[in-house]
């Protein structure tokens, strides 16, 4: 299962150093939109992350993909903090171990 990324420049590099191929770096709506589109139809996709500014610019696409797609690929929201938009803090920590990127915390 692969991971996606798209947002701006520090979160998409960020990602790129811990591991992550499939990125792309925009703030515009359309771009976003049509790289979404792409990977939800690509099987080996099951983590779309998308920096929150940027899934409010294209919120009624992402509320219809996400309706349509059901489960797979998740899409997950991360906000200008690197937290996770309405994800408890310990599966914001499992899914940053997925990808290789520790919270710091030991446990």
């Amino acid at each position: 299962m692969k991971i996606a990324v798209i947002g701006n420049e520090r979160m998409v590099w960020g990602f790129s150093l811990a591991g992550l191929k499939e990125g792309m770096i925009t703030d515009s709506a359309h771009e976003a939109a049509d790289a979404i589109s792409r990977w939800v139809r690509d099987p080996g996709i099951g983590i779309i992350l998308i920096s929150l500014p940027l899934a409010d610019t294209i919120r009624p696409y992402l509320t219809r993909v996400r309706l349509e797609r059901r489960l797979y690929p998740l899409i997950l929201e991360l906000g200008e903090t690197g937290g996770i938009s309405g994800v408890s803090s310990r599966v914001e920590e499992e899914l940053l171990r997925m990808v290789g990127m520790t919270t710091g915390e030991s446990g």
